[in-house]
């Protein structure tokens, strides 16, 4: 078995639960998610300290993927909606530190809108794979979810 253990960083909690989101917004984000760690692993391609991709950054990818690059969109971008003006300002920001963090995320997945997208989850996961090994530029892109693009050039 292998986690990470952490203590004090609250700003992990949030980041944890808005992938929690999305797999209850599309149950196949999570067969995708637990299909690609175990490729990865089983590929060594999982450690970041040894220069590849955390099994998070993988996460990540998918949800990006399935936003930003898949059509029609399989998810929506829970962190580009808009904030009801009764969200608690704790939902909205984590103050880490001297750092100030935007988290808002919708998490009223009920009245969120549905997809149109019909695709099984094994054309996703071959999509997927074919994105991220010759349309995502490695060196050049880096995937950032609460932005309107979903990714940064390096």
């Amino acid at each position: 078995l292998s986690c990470d253990i952490g203590f004090n960083n609250d700003l992990r909690v949030h980041n944890t639960r808005t992938p929690r989101t999305h797999s209850r917004c599309d149950p196949t984000v999570k067969e995708i998610v637990v299909f690609t760690k175990w490729w990865a692993k089983r590929r060594h391609i999982d450690s970041p300290y040894r220069g590849t991709v955390s099994s998070y950054g993988y996460l990540l990818m998918i949800i990006h993927f399935r936003i930003k690059v898949v059509n029609p969109p399989v998810l929506i971008n829970l962190q580009n909606t808009t904030i009801p003006e009764d969200a608690p300002p704790d939902q909205i920001f984590h103050q880490g530190g001297e750092r100030r963090h935007h988290v808002w995320y919708a998490k009223d997945i009920i009245n969120l809108p549905k997809t149109m997208n019909q695709m099984h989850v094994g054309q996703i996961l071959h999509s997927f794979f074919e994105y991220g090994s010759h349309r995502f530029q490695w060196g050049r892109e880096v995937i950032f979810l609460p932005t309107q693009g979903g990714i940064f050039n390096k």
